[in-house]
């Protein structure tokens, strides 16, 4: 992934600016982990879909595999997902997800 993107939103993630939501990318105030990575990187999105644009994201270097992944650990649904992670962030809860901060620490060391 592209460094200076990603430090962008690890940063907004670890900010507190941002309250954490489920199930789309932004609704009522609140914004999945993919959410804030469009808001940061001007990426435009449909709040209410559940990942960015697959070829815009690509090109900071985020696959579709890692956008599944992320949505489905901000969501607390992992075991739905195809391929899960090799180590689960700390903190996180199937069905319930994990907060912007454990979050971003495994983003940065895992992707």
């Amino acid at each position: 992934m592209n460094k200076a993107t990603k430090y962008r939103w690890l940063k907004a993630l670890r900010s507190g600016k941002y309250q954490r939501g489920r199930d789309k990318l932004k609704g009522h105030g609140r914004y999945c982990c993919l959410g804030v990575l469009g808001e940061v990187t001007g990426i435009p999105y449909s709040p209410d879909d559940h990942f960015l644009n697959h070829g815009m994201a690509s090109h900071i270097g985020l696959t579709e595999t890692d956008q599944e992944l992320l949505a489905n650990l901000n969501d607390g649904c992992v075991k739905a997902c195809s391929h899960g992670p090799q180590e689960f962030p700390k903190g996180y809860k199937e069905g319930k997800g994990i907060n912007f901060k454990d979050l971003a620490n495994w983003i940065q060391r895992h992707l």
